[in-house]
Formats: structure tokens, sequence, C-alpha cells
């Protein structure tokens, strides 16, 4: 009867209380970065996944919520080239790293859509998430965050 509706009983949208991995496979090359600082940060992470070719990708909002909250770190996962981004005249003084938003998304578990912003405690554990377009969108997905820091 709800077979229709299959799909969803099987979508992970999120993570919440996992831990971020310590390592990325970015792309097919086997590129990787460390990411175990994320795990022993003063304040948390935010961890965007975005895409040159997205058309709902507004970086000016993540510009945007980056100049407003400078206490916090920042690190991209971009499908596509960096240079792209700042072309359209974006200047996001943050770690970017072109990768496979496929090979990302198997990585942590089903959540490499996009535009979306994984929000991560000291401790490294993801505590909120989600999928955002505007600045008053991002910052309600970041709540958690913000609030224990009182910003």
């Amino acid at each position: 009867m709800n077979d229709h509706r299959k799909f969803l009983k099987t979508f992970d949208s999120n993570n919440i209380g996992d831990f971020f991995p310590k390592e990325l496979i970015l792309d097919i090359e086997g590129n990787k970065i460390d990411t175990d600082k994320i795990s022993n940060s003063s304040c948390g992470y935010f961890v965007f996944l975005a895409g040159t070719s997205c058309d709902a990708c507004d970086f000016s909002v993540i510009e945007e919520f980056i100049n407003k909250y400078k206490k916090f770190n920042y690190l991209m996962l971009l499908q596509g080239s960096k240079d792209s981004v700042l072309q359209q005249g974006i200047n996001i003084d943050i770690d970017i790293h072109s990768c496979s938003m496929r090979l990302i998304s198997n990585q942590l578990n089903g959540n490499g859509l996009i535009p979306s912003v994984l929000v991560i405690n000291p401790k490294g554990q993801i505590i909120a998430g989600g999928i955002f377009n505007s600045l008053d969108i991002l910052e309600a997905i970041s709540w958690p965050l913000l609030y224990i820091y009182n910003i």
C-alpha cells in the first residue's frame, strides 16, 4: 500500500550524534584530507557542502555567515574548482577542498546534499545539519552551536 514511499524508509538524512570521520577521501584518485583537527577545536566546526555548478548554492550566504561568526572554524567540501568561487567575487578565507560529492556522501552516511552544512561540536560530534539557501535558515540550523557560545 505504501510502496511509493519505500525510499523514505532507507534514506538516512542525518547522522546527528555520530562523530565526523577522522579522514575523508576526496576523489577517485584517492586524495585524502586529515580531519582530525575537527575533533579538537576550541569552539566547533561548520562543514559546508557545496558545488560550483549548483544553482541553489549561494556562496554569498556562506561568506556572510563566516564574516558574522568569526569565532568558529570552517571547512568547505566543494564539488568543483575553488577558482570558480573566487571568480564570483566571493572572498571566503577558509579551507576549501575540491571533491567528489558522491564519495563524500558515502563517507557521511548519505549526507552529501548540496548546499548543506554540518554543525560539529568541539568533540567532533555532528550536532546539527541541513540544507540552506539563506542566512536565516543557516543560522536556524546552526543554532545549537551558536546558542552554546552565546552568539
